[in-house]
């Protein structure tokens, strides 16, 4: 069980379920944005828990221990960023002025 504090609704739990999809070793994942918590069930011979917070951290969740990688934590809906402000969309260029 890891604690992602950002997992504040079930769109959260789903995105991280499916940037997780495919991890070789991760046989389930279940998320609680009650909790705030995400419980695997895994292969201990091919990973360890802090393998698996590390894969969350890269998918854009910070966890107890560990930040976000902030690219991906970018694409994320703001709820999913704890409030963050989405970043700035770039201006458009005004041709006529």
């Amino acid at each position: 069980m890891l604690d992602v504090p950002c997992l504040v609704e079930p769109l959260c739990g789903e995105i991280l379920q499916d940037r997780l999809k495919g991890v070789p070793g991760i046989r389930t994942i279940e998320t609680d944005p009650v909790r705030r918590e995400v419980t695997f069930e895994y292969d201990s011979t091919m990973l360890a828990l802090k393998n698996l917070e590390y894969k969350v951290s890269l998918s854009g969740f910070d966890t107890a221990t560990m930040a976000a990688n902030p690219d991906m934590k970018a694409r994320l809906p703001a709820a999913c960023r704890c409030g963050e402000p989405a970043p700035a969309a770039p201006v458009p260029h005004d041709p006529s002025g």
